[in-house]
């Protein structure tokens, strides 16, 4: 049995000289099995969501207040005033009807952030908006999955996703970050993709393929950016677009990572 996953978070620096920082961080058996007990801590509290779709349950939780509306995050006018105009309502995974709860890292991340946000997203209700940088994001994650699955540019693969969301009209900017100004650091983070890759010596296993693992009063699933290997080792990564710094500590502690251990100690699929 594996005794330790390599993982690491390719941090694209959003910045005004963009560029690649590989920050390497490692999960044990035993951090794994932290992070699975602390689901099942969890577990009753959001199996309640399930079984009466009680959201108003859930308390609004913000870093040095409790049940208090902090106004942040996407649900603002409905948490607050409860005004569900403007929101659309996509996938419910309580009507979904399956038998057991499923878990995600982000779920996870959602739920410690603040119940609330996490009902409502659990019940189906999202924003039609999203930020140019989350957007961004996206289609940096498409130039590099072209790049190591066909051997695309990943400077024109990028270019392309992204002068297709110009003129949405559901894209947010903020006060820094213009669509050229975007396109302009995407597009020199690119370019130095593939020789940063090569240097690593990785080898794909696979790319954002869906893991599912039973737990018995749960399943976990997630889906990681890339599996790869290198002299018998396994390595998940997962790419962040973002104008800030990880310290050393988060990137140790990250539950994002160690839950994407947990799939690959736990599962079979990412073999295949």
């Amino acid at each position: 049995m594996l005794q330790g996953i390599s993982g690491a978070y390719w941090v694209l620096q959003k910045k005004s000289a963009p560029g690649i920082v590989f920050r390497e961080t490692g999960r044990t058996i035993r951090d794994v099995e932290e992070y699975i007990r602390k689901i099942k801590f969890y577990l009753p509290d959001m199996s309640r969501l399930y079984e009466n779709g009680d959201v108003d349950y859930y308390p609004r939780r913000i870093l040095y207040a409790f049940n208090s509306p902090c106004g942040l995050c996407e649900y603002r006018s409905l948490c607050i005033e409860g005004d569900l105009s403007g929101y659309i309502i996509g996938y419910s995974a309580i009507e979904a009807g399956h038998g057991k709860l499923f878990v995600s890292p982000s779920d996870v991340i959602k739920y410690e952030t603040c119940p609330r946000q996490w009902a409502y997203y659990k019940s189906g209700v999202k924003s039609p908006f999203s930020s140019a940088a989350s957007e961004c994001g996206s289609c940096l994650h498409k130039g590099i999955e072209e790049f190591l699955l066909n051997g695309d540019d990943p400077v024109r693969v990028f270019e392309q996703e992204w002068m297709e969301r110009k003129d949405a009209a559901t894209i947010t900017y903020n006060q820094k970050d213009t669509h050229q100004g975007l396109l302009e650091i995407g597009m020199k983070l690119m370019s130095q993709f593939p020789d940063k890759w090569r240097e690593t010596g990785l080898e794909v296993c696979n790319v954002e393929r869906t893991v599912r693992i039973d737990l018995g009063d749960f399943c976990l699933k997630g889906r990681p950016d890339i599996v790869a290997t290198k002299d018998c080792n396994l390595y998940v990564i997962d790419w962040k677009f973002t104008a800030v710094s990880f310290s050393d500590d988060w990137v140790a502690k990250s539950d994002q990572m160690t839950a994407y251990a947990a799939l690959l100690f736990l599962s079979e699929e990412v073999f295949a």
